[in-house]
């Protein structure tokens, strides 16, 4: 047999017996990736007199709550953190919605996997997110320099935006059913069933999630590779409720509707990432090109 030959069946034993490895330490509870440098987070937004309003700051990845969430930038009501982690103890639906109150559906969150969460909230309920912004605006959420110790791969069915309202519903004259809905990057969201038989997603009154909501835009930079941002181009209109179904309902005085609606208090981006397993094969190449090379100086 040819040296070629030998080498690329060395290649092919080299990648299957890597990958064969990757996936046997995955199985074993690996940790999942997680940031290892802060992450700068930024909200911008056109205002009525057309200028552009921008609110960024950099955060690590330790959030776990509300209290963890400081001001954005000098933002006049936006507060936020970053979190992420491969334990009960991250923040986000997949973990605190799903896993700790229903532990059967541990397979959410896989192991090898981390979940990623960028997190706003509201400093003071009774003011507006945005008050300056104009009407049919959108909101633009971007996360850059996420970088990790490795490359690591997004899992876009994973990806999703979660809005929430807390008891500022309540003085509504219809309050909301569900306070909380959600809006996924991915018509075939992975873990749906989870999610709809732990009762995060519901479809009473109406579904409080909308898959594949093509009216974000979203942006991933860097995929495969060990520094990830990502954007999120969001309607302002993705923070009405979905249960309401008549643009004109009315909102008591007082509330932040600046646009005929009552804002959330909350909203989140959260996804899973992985290690990047391709990288593992060009690890195989690459030794073999040095040995070829080797081969030839001999």
């Amino acid at each position: 047999m040819s040296g070629k030959g030998i080498n690329r069946r060395r290649l092919v034993h080299c990648a299957i017996s890597a990958a064969a490895a990757w996936l046997s330490a995955v199985s074993v509870a690996q940790a999942g990736p997680v940031p290892i440098e802060n992450a700068v987070l930024t909200v911008s937004y056109m205002t009525g007199d057309g200028q552009t309003a921008s609110f960024a700051g950099s955060r690590d990845f330790t959030g776990a709550g509300p209290t963890d969430a400081t001001v954005l930038g000098g933002a006049p009501n936006i507060r936020a953190f970053n979190s992420a982690g491969d334990s009960l103890g991250v923040f986000g639906r997949r973990a605190a919605g799903v896993l700790l109150s229903n532990p059967v559906h541990d397979h959410v969150i896989l192991p090898g996997e981390s979940l990623i969460t960028h997190a706003f909230f509201k400093t003071d309920n009774g003011g507006a997110y945005f008050p300056d912004l104009t009407t049919g605006g959108s909101v633009t959420v971007s996360v850059a320099n996420i970088k990790f110790a490795e490359p690591v791969h997004v899992v876009l069915n994973s990806l999703m935006l979660h809005v929430k309202w807390n008891d500022q519903a309540d003085t509504l004259p219809s309050p909301y059913f569900q306070v909380d809905d959600h809006h996924t990057y991915a018509e075939t969201f992975r873990d749906f069933d989870d999610f709809r038989q732990a009762g995060l997603f519901a479809n009473f009154p109406t579904p409080n999630y909308v898959l594949g909501n093509n009216l974000i835009g979203w942006t991933i930079s860097g995929d495969g590779t060990d520094t990830l941002s990502i954007e999120a181009v969001i309607p302002y209109e993705v923070f009405r409720n979905l249960e309401e179904t008549d643009p004109g309902r009315a909102v008591p005085p007082g509330l932040p509707a600046p646009q005929g609606f009552l804002e959330p208090f909350h909203f989140h981006i959260e996804y899973l990432v992985v290690p990047e397993p391709a990288t593992i094969i060009l690890v195989c190449a690459g030794g073999l090109m040095v040995l070829q090379r080797r081969r030839r100086l001999g």
